[in-house]
Order: structure tokens, then C-alpha cells, then sequence
């Protein structure tokens, strides 16, 4: 997993996290945390590659991948007919920062990175997860990112650029942008 972080790092910079506004509290409290979105045992193969004891993931978007995979609703309460979804914010980590345990993400498009694997069997496990995270837009962290090293989108920040978004912790409620 080790030699995936660095493959990962070295080609992306940042890893975007979007979570509902109500999470924003509990987020600058104790950090992002994984969650239970899919129970490994139901995607094929993920027992198999990271062992029955692998827990829940924490999703994260390699900034710059082909595809941004709308947020993971693990935590989410179910939202009435006729409303809108809540509102979300951006959170950023930089790769630096990110935890040592990172994975492919088999809540999201599994059998896709499956099939892409498979029709690229000499590539080493790097450049296998490389291929995967550019292609559907999505890592997986099995272990929590700490609070103070997540940045937050703000009003008049550069969408773009986490590097001048304030960090979480830091950031008042009133300037944090949420939208849909």
C-alpha cells in the first residue's frame, strides 16, 4: 500500500472530499473518518485483495482524474419527495498528508476497475491503481485524515487551488461555501 501512496502522490496533489454542511462541526472536531458506504463482501475480489478484515473506506477524488464521482451518502438521512438534496461542502488534503493505507474505491464503479485491471495484467500495482484512480476519479482511505490537515472551500478562494483554501480548523462557518 505504501508504494500505491507514493504513486498516487506523486501524480496528484490534492484529494477532494465533499460531505454534507451538517458534517462540518464534527469533521473540524475529530477529522474525516471512514465509513461503511458498501460492505466489502459484496463486491467481488475486495476480500480477496485486502483481506477479511478490511473495514470501512473514507472516498476521496484525486484532483485532476478524468471523472469527479458525485460524494458517498453513507451518513446521509434520506432526503423527502419533492426536496432537495442537502447542501455539501469541498474539503481538500493534500497527498502529503494523506494516511499510509490507501486502496482503490469498491463502493464506486468496482466491476469497472475490475474489468480495467484485468485487461492491463502486466501493470505493476502501482501503475494498476494509477490507471483506476484516473480513470473512475477515486481512492479509498482505510484509515481517518486528522482535522488539522484538511482544507476547506471558502468564499473568493481559487476553486482550483486547495493550496489557498483556509485549513477546517481555522475557517469560520460563515465563509465556507456549500452547495449541491
Amino acid at each position: 500500500m505504501s508504494e500505491v501512496r507514493g504513486a498516487l502522490i506523486r501524480r496528484y496533489r490534492w484529494f477532494i472530499h465533499t460531505s454534507p454542511e451538517q458534517n462540518i462541526d464534527s469533521i473540524r472536531e475529530t477529522g474525516l473518518r471512514p465509513n461503511r458506504d458498501v460492505e466489502p463482501s459484496k463486491r467481488e475480489g475486495v476480500i480477496e485483495a485486502y483481506g477479511k478484515d478490511v473495514g470501512p473506506i473514507l472516498c476521496l477524488h484525486p484532483l485532476g482524474a478524468l471523472l469527479c464521482p458525485s460524494g458517498a451518502k453513507a451518513n446521509a438521512e434520506p432526503v423527502p419527495i419533492g426536496k432537495d438534496d442537502p447542501k455539501v461542502v469541498t474539503l481538500a488534503v493534500e497527498g502529503c498528508d494523506l494516511p499510509a493505507s490507501l486502496a482503490l474505491d469498491w463502493s464506486y464503479e468496482w466491476a469497472r476497475a475490475l474489468r480495467s485491471l484485468t485487461e492491463n495484467p502486466n501493470l505493476s500495482p502501482e501503475d494498476a491503481a494509477l490507471l483506476v484512480a484516473n480513470e473512475l476519479g477515486s481512492i479509498a482511505s482505510l484509515l481517518p485524515i486528522a482535522a488539522e490537515n484538511i482544507r476547506v472551500f471558502c468564499l473568493a478562494n481559487p476553486p482550483a487551488d486547495p493550496f489557498h483554501w483556509p485549513r477546517l480548523v481555522a475557517a469560520g462557518n460563515e465563509s465556507i461555501v456549500r452547495h449541491r
